[in-house]
Parts: structure tokens; sequence; C-alpha cells
């Protein structure tokens, strides 16, 4: 492999492991997904670094054309990243609807609503005019 592209390959990998350290550090993502990334970025390196790497990881598969293993093996990961944020998505959206029920249900079950979501406040002032004679 030319050394241009080493060198480029490796710079990517290091500014990788740079930018997800500092968004880990800013609280930009958590440590949970920190580690996909890191991980990806840790392959950068690695293949930067041992290029006959994925040669001799293709020819073992019975690929000729080793970038087609890269292509292949990165649209693996990102189907499974992609399945993996929709069972989050899911999960989440479950917990949005039971707290919209709960909330729902307390605001029902006799809590007054407040000032701005009361849909009659003439209502309430009758009530209290009706209270202060009686």
């Amino acid at each position: 492999m030319n050394l241009k592209l080493e060198a480029f390959l490796l710079l990517c990998g290091v500014l990788s492991f740079m930018m997800i350290l500092y968004l880990l550090v800013r609280r930009k993502i958590t440590e949970k997904y920190s580690v996909v990334w890191l991980l990806g970025g840790g392959c950068v390196l690695l293949l930067s670094g041992n290029p006959d790497m994925l040669d001799h990881m293709a020819r073992r598969v019975g690929i000729d054309y080793p970038p087609s293993l890269l292509f292949l093996l990165s649209i693996l990961v990102i189907w499974v990243y992609n399945l993996h944020q929709s069972m989050e998505m899911t999960k989440l959206n479950k917990k949005i609807k039971d707290l919209a029920q709960h909330m729902a249900f307390y605001d029902h079950e006799g809590k007054e609503p407040s000032a701005p979501h009361n849909p009659c406040p003439q209502a309430d002032k009758e009530r209290n005019l009706s209270d202060d004679d009686g």
C-alpha cells in the first residue's frame, strides 16, 4: 500500500479517537455509544497499521478483491447498529406512551388542571363566588 495512503488512514484513525473522546468528555454522547465508535476507530487504526491483514482475511474467506470484504463488513456493522437503534427507539416510544397515559390518568383522577390548561375559567369563577356566599 502507498505510504501516503497509510499515513492518511492512520491520521483518520487518530482523529476519530480524539473526536470521540472529545464528545464523550463534553457529554454529547454516552459511554454506551462511544464504545461502538471507539471500536470503529480502532479497526481503522488496525487496518491502517497492517494493510496486509485485510488481504489475508479476504483470501481466507474466498474474496478476490479485499476492499469488497471491507465494504461487506461495513454494511453488516451499519445494519446491526441500525437494528439496535431501532430497538432503542421502540423502547423509548413505549416509555413516552406510558408516561403520557399516566399523566392523563392523574389529571383525570381529580387533580385540578393548572390555570393555563383550564378549559373553562369562567366556571371556576362562578364556583368560587357561590362558595363565598354560602
